[in-house]
Formats: structure tokens, C-alpha cells, sequence
């Protein structure tokens, strides 16, 4: 097997110091700027209240002090929002939200998959998709993704949010949530596989960052991940099915996480550490109203017992969530308060690519793909992979 040459130019974060630096606006200016905002929307009595508030405002020691120290963090950083004590989930935004009400999440809905002539099953799309999320995922790790810019300007764009598609978890807290980041690539090799709300760890990626598994390879072991949880009994199947707290409110999860951690830490990691999460459904939306409800938060249907039956509870709406259902349509779901949505969609759109660059590869056998040499671990006895189901 072959390493990634030490030598190759590095892509991905080449723009990071040519990139402007947030300006940090100036009291007078954010007070001038929040009642331009705000005049058309309310009475001129209320206005004139505002306004005399607003000179309270400017006066205000506290203020002061909270200004310097963003002007401080403006001096050190290049974004004076990364300073420690302003979350960077911006959880005043996310992280309050109290209502029931799903979806939270955003989603993207794939194209079908471009050989139709011959549609492939859900573990081979499945097992498509993954492929080339870990290729993504290596090139990201070996700095060769094409860094992002502006589509009318040209001007480049930060690339530091990729940093936090893979890998990652939002974790609730007493006040918003938090996001928790793998720093070390090396306990972030393996992904969670969900097929009818169970967990089957995967691990994927060697320590040099080869796929262990071909396509071919991959479909088999996804195929024997749903065929495992066919098997497994309803009543634990329910018990079992974690995924359902991050549906709930904040709160409510964070307590649920917190009997976790003390009971079950390790298998808790182990899911907040993983690459992301692939969920097999086993449902096929067929009009575009079921197709909308499986990408955005899954069926809910209960069986005479009153047992939940659906796939809403085959979710982990914390992680970065690909999702295939029973008839190969696919999807992405992701926590908005820890990835920015033009970084997923490039994500989104580079693995679809790839799986159009397939049909190439059919027609002149020629190896094409975005992100330059990936390489698998081939199929050899003296070779050992990593247990299939884990």
C-alpha cells in the first residue's frame, strides 16, 4: 500500500491568510445600525424609547467592558467571534429552541442515482455514497480539496468549517448546546451504521487513511447490517433506540446523555467520534410528499401494540446523517448549529459527482474521481480488515 507523498502541495487551507478579517463594528455604529433596523417595525412612541434606551446603552460601564473585550479578541483572532465565552454553535440562535416540532434539522434530497437503467439496491447505493464520503474525507485529511469561493466574485472563502463536518457531535447543555470535535484523526476511523434504531460500528479507515473496504465489500456488510437487525427483537429494538433523545428537547437529552455517560461512556464515545452516521431505512417513500417526510425526520407508524414501528426513530440528528431508504433514494441530514449549509452542500455534491464520475469509469475503465489518489485495501488473505458488523 501507498502513503500520500509528503511533498504534495497542500490545497484545502491554502486561503485561510489571505481571507479579510470580520470588521468589528463600533458601538455608536451597532446602536445606529440596530435602530435603522427596528424603526420600521415599531410606533414612533416606542422608537423615541428606544432610542433614549439606547443612549443608556452607550454609557453603560458594562458595555464597555464587553466591547473591549471583542476588540481584544478582533486584535487576536481573525474572526473576533472565536473568542472563549461567544459559543461557536451560536446557541442563542440554535441552541433555545423549546418546541416539539420536527424537523429541526435541515436536509438535502439526492438525485436518483445516474445509471438507470439498472437502479442499484439500497446497500450498493448505500455502500456508493459511503465510498465516496470517505474519499472526500481523506482528501480533506490530506489537505487536497479544492478550497471554496465565491461564485460571482471569485474571492475565496474559509474552509475552517470542514473541520467540523466529520467527526463531530453537538452536545446539549443546561444553557444552548456545544459542539465536541474529534481533534485526533486516528480515533475517527469507523462510522455508525442504523438500520431499524440499532447501532453497528464500523470502522472504515486504516491509520494511513486507506478505505478498508471496496464498494463491493461495503454492500455485503451493509446488506448483512440489515438482515442482523431484521433479527433483533422488537421490544429491545425500542429500548435500545437512543437516537429518538436527540429528537427531544434540549433538556430532556441532556439528562438522558448525562445516565448515559455514567452507564454506558465508552459505546457513547464511540458513536460521538464516529465519521457520521449512515441510516438504512426500511421504508420506500414513493410520492415526493413521502420522500420529503423520509429526508426531514422519517415515518411514524405504531404496530397493535403500540410499538413504534417507523423509521423516525432510525435518526441521530446530533452527527452529520446520511440516509438511504428501501428503494435507493437518498438524503443528508445535519446539525445546522454546528456545520454551515454551503459547506455540506459541496460535501453533498462532490459524493453525488463522484457517483456520476462512475459512469466514466464504465465507458473507458479509466480511474476518475475530484479528489486524486484514494486507495483502498485490497482483498487479500493475509490481509486482515476490521470486523465487519462491530
Amino acid at each position: 500500500m501507498t502513503t500520500a507523498s509528503s511533498d504534495i502541495q497542500k490545497l484545502t487551507f491554502s486561503n485561510e491568510s489571505k481571507l479579510p478579517h470580520l470588521p468589528l463594528p463600533s458601538l455608536s455604529s451597532t446602536v445606529k445600525q440596530t435602530l435603522a433596523a427596528i424603526k420600521p417595525l415599531i410606533s414612533a412612541e416606542q422608537y423615541q424609547q428606544l432610542s433614549s434606551k439606547s443612549n443608556e446603552f452607550l454609557k453603560s460601564e458594562v458595555i464597555k467592558i464587553i466591547q473591549q473585550h471583542l476588540e481584544e479578541s478582533a486584535n487576536e483572532n481573525d474572526n473576533y467571534l472565536d473568542c472563549g465565552g461567544i459559543s461557536p454553535t451560536t446557541a442563542n440562535v440554535y441552541g433555545e429552541l423549546r418546541g416539539n416540532t420536527l424537523p429541526r434539522n435541515p436536509f438535502f434530497i439526492l438525485e436518483n442515482d445516474p445509471i438507470k437503467s439498472f437502479a442499484p439496491s439500497q446497500q450498493f447505493r448505500a455502500s456508493l455514497l459511503t465510498t465516496s464520503a470517505l474519499r472526500f474525507i481523506v482528501a480533506l485529511r490530506q489537505e487536497q480539496l479544492k478550497p471554496d469561493v465565491s461564485p460571482k466574485s471569485g474571492n475565496p472563502l474559509s474552509m475552517s468549517s470542514y473541520t467540523h463536518l466529520f467527526g463531530s457531535t453537538i452536545v446539549p447543555l443546561n444553557n444552548g448546546v456545544s459542539l465536541k470535535v474529534t481533534e485526533d484523526p486516528h480515533e475517527s476511523r469507523h462510522i455508525i451504521v442504523m438500520s431499524r434504531s440499532q447501532f453497528y460500528v464500523l470502522e472504515v479507515l486504516s491509520e494511513d487513511n486507506h478505505i478498508w473496504f471496496t464498494k463491493f465489500e461495503l454492500s455485503n456488510i451493509l446488506k448483512e447490517i440489515m438482515e442482523d437487525s431484521k433479527q433483533s427483537d422488537l421490544i429491545d429494538r425500542t429500548r435500545h433506540a437512543v437516537g429518538a433523545f436527540t429528537t427531544e428537547l434540549k433538556t430532556t437529552w441532556r439528562l438522558a446523555r448525562m445516565h448515559i455517560e455514567k452507564s454506558n461512556k465508552e459505546a457513547l464515545d464511540i458513536v460521538d467520534k464516529a465519521l457520521f452516521v449512515l441510516s438504512l431505512d426500511h421504508e420506500a417513500p414513493k410520492t415526493d410528499a413521502e420522500v420529503v417526510q423520509f429526508a426531514s425526520h422519517g415515518t411514524s407508524r405504531t404496530n397493535e401494540n403500540g410499538i413504534q414501528v417507523g423509521s423516525c426513530t432510525n435518526r441521530y440528528y446530533d452527527k452529520l446523517n446520511l440516509i438511504v431508504s428501501e428503494n435507493s433514494i437518498a438524503a443528508c441530514v445535519y446539525p445546522a448549529a454546528a456545520m454551515d449549509g454551503t459547506t455540506v452542500l459541496r460535501f453533498i455534491s462532490d459524493i453525488y459527482t463522484d457517483s456520476v464520475l462512475r459512469l466514466a469509469r464504465k465507458i473507458n475503465g479509466v480511474f476518475f474521481t475530484l479528489w486524486g489518489d484514494t486507495n483502498t485495501v485490497p482483498i487479500h488473505e493475509d490481509i486482515n480488515k476490521p470486523n465487519q458488523i462491530g
